[in-house]
């Protein structure tokens, strides 16, 4: 936060820093040292504006961003279940790791499967974890979400997200509850007010106007997650654990792995 663009995020830092020292202090020691907590955080800072003034050379900004799918699978590893399999063996044999794929490699497909439902065991709640055998695998997707949806994502599911700065040129989400009120034009009205005061701002006031965009805008964003995560956030929306509007958004990210991973399966 201390190396963070905007001003209010390093002033709260400061104030954090202030109340936290009053109860770990020693843990905060190095924080604002000049050569330690202080040199790190202009790191962060001159790494951050290096990579804006090159991104903004080789992408310049636009207001009308490609259209792209709602949730895309951007990168998966096709080895994926013959590494999971091996991972999950790996801690019980006296073999290296490249002797366990190999022999992996050429097991059956009932054989694979009958390793991961060993690994899976009988799970009885979602506390029963497997082992860490499913952190091996990783998958990328890139989702265009609105803005809620967002952040019940990123607050509550462990897994590796990377975001774009809020702006209303994704356009936004139209609740059904004002298509049946009659009052959408009235919400579209106010929209596309939110999107002219973000233009007149931004131009005076660079990285200001994303505190005021609106929550129904739409946010781009990528994640990585690994099989157990995925598993996690699919038996919350199935348990409607987790609001609503996000599990389209989880669901298509399960249905393309599962497509991807069964173009590997024939291809083989």
């Amino acid at each position: 936060m201390r190396a963070h663009p905007l001003p209010e995020a390093r002033g709260y830092a400061e104030m954090i820093l202030l109340e936290l020292r009053k109860v770990i202090p020693s843990f905060l020691k190095r924080v604002d040292i000049p050569d330690r907590g202080q040199q790190t955080s202009e790191y962060m800072s001159d790494t951050h504006e290096r990579l804006s003034d090159l991104s903004e050379h080789y992408f310049p900004k636009t207001k009308s961003p490609l259209p792209h799918p709602t949730v895309d699978l951007t990168d998966y590893d096709p080895d994926a279940e013959i590494k999971l399999v091996a991972s999950a063996l790996y801690p019980h044999t006296d073999r290296s790791d490249r002797d366990i794929e190999d022999r992996v490699r050429r097991m059956t497909v009932d054989e694979r499967i009958k390793v991961l439902k060993a690994l899976e065991g009988d799970r009885e709640n979602r506390r029963h974890r497997p082992g860490r055998a499913l952190e091996r695998p990783s998958y990328r997707f890139d989702i265009l979400a609105d803005y809620g949806a967002f952040r019940d994502l990123q607050r509550h599911r462990m897994m590796t997200i990377e975001w774009q700065k809020l702006s209303p040129y994704h356009g936004f989400v139209l609740p059904d509850e004002l298509e049946d009120a009659g009052t959408a034009r009235e919400f579209e009205s106010a929209m596309e007010r939110s999107m002219s005061l973000h233009d007149d701002l931004s131009n005076l006031f660079q990285n200001k106007p994303l505190t005021l965009s609106p929550l129904h805008i739409e946010s781009d964003f990528s994640c990585i997650s690994m099989p157990e995560k995925l598993c996690t956030c699919l038996n919350c929306v199935l348990r409607h654990r987790v609001i609503p509007r996000i599990d389209k958004y989880v669901k298509r990210c399960i249905l393309l792995l599962l497509k991807k991973q069964a173009i590997s399966l024939l291809r083989k």
